[in-house]
């Protein structure tokens, strides 16, 4: 896992690049703290408080 997602920031692409991608961006949302890991995007959060 951990390894695909450093191969799609090097610039390398997986068999499944599309869903890397979108498995890095949440990552990195998760590094910077405005989301936590496998969260909705933001838009969604602020229509959708979290319980």
């Amino acid at each position: 896992m951990g390894l695909g997602a450093n191969a799609s920031l090097k610039g390398i692409r997986p068999k499944s690049g599309h869903i890397d991608q979108r498995r890095v961006a949440v990552m990195q949302r998760g590094r910077d703290g405005n989301t936590p890991l496998l969260t909705p995007p933001p838009l969604d959060d602020e229509t959708e408080p979290r319980s």
